[in-house]
């Protein structure tokens, strides 16, 4: 029995790796909805992601983003973002903005390496968000971060913001 041993780990192995590299090729919205919610600020888990925080005049000022997309097989697509402005830890001013819109893939199905498109409307204007799909279980774009504190608020550095499946 011990020499089959190896052989059956072997075996076994093989068969989760293969049936792993089938999901991996699988379209992530055949199962239907998906939601994924910002949660890392260049690698770094926050909660909310802080995408500015800068002692101006003698006053820290933060700003705080939650943000939720989703997305939906018929192509249609969701994002919801909060974003608080904070002065010495008390919330200044706070925004709530609804997006309704669609999703492009560059690929047939949504599989990892693929690019998405997202071109949304919220009450006023439009935009085109790309985002990559990292894997079965995240999404991640670049955007600017930090600023100054005379200038616009997200007018820094760009950063990898990644959003996870929920």
């Amino acid at each position: 029995m011990h020499k089959f041993l190896p052989l059956m780990f072997t075996l076994v192995a093989g068969a989760c790796a293969s049936s792993w590299e089938l999901d991996e090729k699988e379209d992530l919205l055949a199962g239907g909805r998906q939601v994924y919610v910002l949660e890392f600020l260049d690698y770094e888990r926050q909660d909310p992601v802080i995408t500015f925080d800068r002692l101006c005049d003698g006053v820290h000022r933060q700003s705080t983003v939650r943000d939720t997309i989703e997305l939906f097989p018929d192509g249609t697509a969701r994002r919801a973002t909060y974003v608080e402005h904070l002065a010495d830890g008390h919330v200044d001013s706070a925004s709530y903005v609804p997006a309704l819109g669609i999703w492009v893939s560059s690929m047939a199905l949504v599989t990892p390496d693929a690019l998405l498109n997202l071109h949304l409307a919220p009450a006023s204007g439009v935009y085109v968000m790309t985002m990559s799909v990292n894997g079965r279980t995240a999404l991640s774009r670049r955007a600017p971060v930090g600023g100054e504190c005379s200038g616009p608020i997200n007018s820094g550095p760009t950063a990898d913001l990644m959003y996870t499946k929920r």
